[in-house]
């Protein structure tokens, strides 16, 4: 919701016979907890969109969302720190909580083999707010789900799940952009496109 909250709602919905219906899940968690091939052996026509996001940006949003959980009370079995802390340490460890799940080409290489290109779609974040990218990232994932043409009318510029915004200490943001660096060149190769971060 607006205020940050993330609800957990077990949504059921009637099926009539004789109409198609499309089914999606959207997790931050899938791309790095669940082994491809095990969700290749369950889905194995699924068509996957992956939203990857600047990862400094990921990451301290991430230790945000988290500490917010932290402020409500909710048992998430660890403590959240100051992010700075948090982070420096990380990099000292070459992973953690926030980095580690920011560092793609540790997981997108098994999903590209185990899927391929024809069933995965990669949309950066970033791009999803940009009024002139977002027509035409819109009409070629509809395309790619095979969905028909729809029109979203002023729908696409509204924000869920939006928190208060927060700055970086900008020593920290260089600290971690020399930190992500060779992941996004990788990921800069493996791509064979421009990264917009």
């Amino acid at each position: 919701n607006e205020a940050g909250r993330i609800y957990h709602l077990n949504v059921q919905k009637e099926r009539q016979a004789g109409l198609n219906y499309i089914t999606g899940e959207a997790s931050a968690n899938t791309f790095r907890e669940v082994p491809p091939l095990r969700l290749k052996q369950y889905l194995p026509a699924a068509k996957l969109i992956l939203l990857l996001r600047d990862p400094v940006e990921r990451s301290f949003s991430l230790h945000r969302m988290f500490a917010r959980f932290q402020a409500e009370g909710r048992d998430q079995g660890f403590s959240v720190a100051v992010f700075a802390a948090e982070v420096r340490q990380e990099m000292e460890s070459k992973r953690g909580r926030y980095l580690g799940s920011s560092w793609y080409m540790d997981y997108l290489p098994a999903w590209v083999d185990t899927y391929g290109w024809d069933q995965l779609r990669i949309v950066f974040t970033e791009d999803l707010g940009d009024s002139g990218k977002l027509p035409g990232i819109m009409t070629a994932l509809v395309e790619y789900l095979e969905l028909p043409a729809h029109d979203y009318g002023n729908f696409l510029q509204q924000r869920f799940n939006q928190a208060k915004p927060a700055q970086m200490d900008a020593v920290l943001r260089a600290e971690l952009n020399a930190y992500f660096s060779p992941m996004k060149r990788e990921l800069k190769q493996f791509l064979k496109r421009e990264l917009p971060w």
